[in-house]
């Protein structure tokens, strides 16, 4: 199991390192509201001891795109408890065990994706935990520096982190920002579109944003019952389904080199995504989708090409022959394409599986669409982006 040794960071490591997962993928800057000035509360402490949950304590980390528009993205998480140990009158230890699949952000897809194999892997990693070694004072009153163990995506961290506590006969507060490197505890993917260090904001004394609303995502009965009276194509979804987060490796277009997520990056902008089968009939649509890019770029209209049966090479050639530049062509992840092609509802068998979307949601949808009809097509965005 890898170990890192890091230094420089906040309280409740556990909490904040779990903080350090790329937020940096949805529509609209993060904003805070008026909960982050709120007065905290005092967390009672009995027998020497202070447990803390998403009931008394909040932890929050803003994630931000490489480049010069950083688009700010808020989180945190909603499932944990803890103990802090308090002697005297001074905290002495922190305990700490995370639900990692209980992250939340501003945008329920970009959760999703980031409780993907490529961020969190919550599937494999389900918690994380942290235990103190050691808490000193610091130079101002009321500030320590805490240094403990952290297990968070299989990789087991040192880390060392400055917080300010306030003991009271109330009770216990805890507060603290800084910024926390990802890539420290596995979390390497994406680096290319987003920032390795991550904002975390951690307060005992302040609930989790949100907490109150877990009964009510208990209960999602009535959406699945219309789900299932949807009449479906052979392949892909529905008109007026909702598009998934999904993972390609990408080879052609403004995402070549990673394996960025369409619906995370681009969110609801409008859309065409075709998966299908090599051959003369997709290259001719790869070239068509590419001047309905260019048609409409100012309209924000992207558009993703996934190969499913060849070699990754033959998919880059074929992209590069057309000279795709604005068309992400791709080809499934070995870990994640399955899951992905099945969240889509996409029939292997079939040559071709067209899509188009607005605002994450289906306008139209083709099965084994010759390029020589492709006019259905460019009709459907027209309609779709004017």
């Amino acid at each position: 199991m890898p170990t890192h040794k890091l230094t420089a960071f906040a309280p409740l490591v556990v909490l904040c390192a779990i903080a350090s997962i790329p937020l940096a993928i949805a529509q609209a800057p993060a904003t805070k509201d008026k909960e982050s000035s709120k007065k905290l509360t005092p967390v009672p402490v009995e027998a020497d001891t202070a447990k803390i949950s998403g009931k008394n304590t909040c932890i929050e980390f803003v994630g931000l795109h490489t480049g010069d528009d950083p688009k700010p993205r808020l989180g945190g998480f909603k499932k944990f408890d803890g103990v802090l140990l308090v002697e005297q009158g001074a905290l002495k230890k922190i305990s700490v065990k995370i639900e990692m699949a209980s992250i939340w952000t501003e945008f329920d897809k970009l959760t999703t994706h980031l409780q993907a194999a490529d961020f969190f892997n919550v599937e494999e990693y389900p918690t994380a935990t942290f235990k103190s070694t050691k808490i000193t004072p610091a130079d101002n009153k009321g500030k320590v520096k805490v240094t403990g163990l952290l297990n968070m995506h299989g990789t087991d961290g040192e880390i060392t982190f400055p917080a300010t506590v306030k003991v009271t006969d109330k009770g216990i507060t805890l507060t603290s920002e800084f910024k926390l490197d990802r890539t420290a505890f596995g979390m390497t993917d994406h680096a290319d579109g987003v920032e390795a260090m991550v904002n975390v904001e951690v307060k005992v004394g302040q609930a989790t944003k949100g907490v109150e609303e877990d009964e009510k995502e208990k209960n999602p009965a009535k959406e699945d019952t219309k789900s299932a009276q949807i009449e479906r194509p052979r392949s892909g979804l529905a008109v007026g389904e909702s598009v998934e987060p999904w993972t390609p490796v990408h080879v052609a277009g403004p995402d070549k080199g990673t394996k960025a997520c369409p619906v995370c990056n681009y969110l609801a902008q409008p859309a065409i995504v075709i998966f299908a089968k090599d051959g003369a009939n997709t290259t001719q649509l790869v070239e068509e989708v590419e001047s309905l890019v260019a048609k409409h770029n100012e309209q924000g209209l992207k558009a993703f090409v996934a190969v499913l049966d060849t070699a990754p090479e033959n998919v880059e050639s074929m992209a590069n022959q057309s000279g795709i530049v604005l068309t992400s062509v791709c080809y499934p992840d070995t870990k994640t394409g399955k899951k992905d092609l099945a969240a889509y509802h996409v029939d292997p068998n079939v040559e071709n599986t067209v899509m188009i979307y607005k605002q994450y949601k289906v306008v139209a949808n083709w099965v084994n669409l010759p390029s020589e009809d492709a006019g259905q097509l460019r009709k459907a965005v027209e309609e779709m982006v004017n």
